[in-house]
């Protein structure tokens, strides 16, 4: 019998027979967007559309879908910019400060407008794919000058640093409004290729970041070779290996660890070549990719190569802004090598030099709740049972506000860890709830 009180869209599943997984894989989107759905839980443009499509259904609202996608969030946040008054202006600042890592949606709005989002807006920019953009035949990007060039970094910039704090729906559709143009200036031979191609890595390494947090991995991975792509084209060996750093994390994650290990391993003869913090958080890599085969010697040894190569004042390194290493960073893989070696007291001691619960140090948001999530899971295998359920019900909460499925995702499977561990403890039956079933 149809389920009257439920959710439109659990009711239109139930009725072709279907588990909120099977529907996940005929609409080529991930368990967590069907979940969040079906509790009313706002979804990207794109999201909808695949699961509309899929149940034969032309708009969102028949099956109940919520969206937040690029066109309603740029709609917002361009009407947004008319509300900031010019006083305000002056005291626009992109250095890598903490008030850049803990933006908020006003001061975003304020250091958007500054460098002119309406580059962004001009006619014939593609705004409604958050994939890569596909030219039509023919088209040729307008001519295109050094100081808008610069407008673009300066974008990017800024994107980069609210992928640092909590607006991640600011950062990916300004990303997005512009990064189609950009694309196809560095596809062209000009003068200003390589600038723009440098450019273009750049957004498509954050793209893929972003990609990452909806847990759409394959789009993940193909932005990450589109980056790659651009940073030949630039002739950037920094763009280069950090597009492999990216690319070899998304193999981590779709769980092919020998593919993770040979794509950190074809960045070593080059790891001379770059900066010293992206080397580091390459070693970083390479020692957490030889634990998980459990290869200790290898493992220990880039992890101490990871620490040695770190620099002194990282916020100074050219490949700050993508690098994505700051010193919380070999914490963090200090403590998965650790965690992957079965060294669990080694895990917990490097997890807790930054702590996810009461960080001891600055993290961005989606940083804490990893390391929140992994501690966690140290605790399940320590079987320390109160640490274990206070430090994974505040990872859920946390996942649910930032709006990323994937760290959502990650707390689910240390969830089902716990159950195998204490499988009769009320308590943490309990936390079920915090997932939806």
């Amino acid at each position: 019998m149809k389920d009257k009180t439920g959710h439109p869209l659990r009711q239109e599943r139930l009725r072709k027979g279907w588990t909120q997984q099977e529907l996940a894989d005929f609409a080529q989107v991930s368990i967590t967007s069907i979940e969040r759905a079906e509790r009313g839980k706002p979804l990207r443009v794109d999201i909808c559309s695949r699961i509309c499509k899929c149940l034969g259904k032309e708009k969102p609202e028949e099956l109940g879908l919520q969206s937040h996608g690029e066109q309603d969030s740029l709609r917002v946040s361009v009407e947004g910019l008319s509300t900031v008054s010019d006083r305000d202006k002056e005291n626009v600042s992109l250095q890598g400060t903490e008030s850049d890592e803990t933006m908020d949606r006003r001061e975003a709005m304020k250091k958007i407008r500054d460098v002119g989002l309406t580059l962004a807006l001009a006619p014939g920019i593609l705004l409604n794919t958050p994939f890569l953009p596909q030219l039509p035949t023919g088209t040729k990007p307008s001519s295109i000058d050094e100081e808008t060039l610069n407008h673009y970094a300066k974008l990017t910039e800024i994107c980069w640093h609210l992928s640092k704090g909590t607006e991640l729906e600011i950062a990916e559709p300004t990303l997005w409004a512009y990064l189609s143009r950009l694309t196809a200036i560095a596809k062209q031979s000009s003068e200003h290729q390589q600038v723009a191609a440098r450019i273009a890595s750049q957004g498509y390494l954050l793209a893929a970041l972003l990609a990452g947090h909806r847990d759409d991995l394959n789009a993940r991975q193909n932005l990450c070779e589109q980056a790659l792509l651009f940073a030949n084209v630039a002739e950037d060996r920094n763009l280069q290996v950090a597009s492999l750093r990216q690319l070899a994390l998304t193999f981590d994650y779709k769980e092919r660890p020998g593919k993770a290990l040979q794509t950190y391993q074809q960045s070593i003869p080059y790891l001379d070549e770059v900066s010293p913090l992206l080397r580091s958080r390459m070693y970083a890599g390479l020692s957490g990719s030889h634990a998980y085969f459990e290869q200790d010697k290898e493992a220990l040894r880039f992890l101490g190569l990871a620490y040695e190569s770190f620099p002194e004042q990282p916020e100074h390194d050219p490949s700050f802004l993508y690098a994505a290493c700051e010193y919380f960073t070999l914490l963090l893989w200090d403590g998965l090598t650790h965690l992957d070696l079965h060294q669990l007291e080694g895990a917990e001691k490097a997890f807790a030099q930054v702590d996810g619960l009461d960080p001891k140090i600055h993290v961005p948001e989606r940083v804490r709740i990893e390391f929140l999530n992994y501690q966690a899971e140290t605790f399940t295998k320590l079987q320390k049972m109160e640490q274990a359920h206070t430090y994974l019900e505040e990872a859920v909460k946390a996942s649910l506000t930032l709006g990323s499925e994937r760290r959502y995702s990650q707390a689910f499977e240390v969830y089902k860890q716990m159950r195998l561990v204490w499988r009769h403890e009320t308590r943490i039956k309990e936390l079920g709830n915090l997932f939806t079933r």
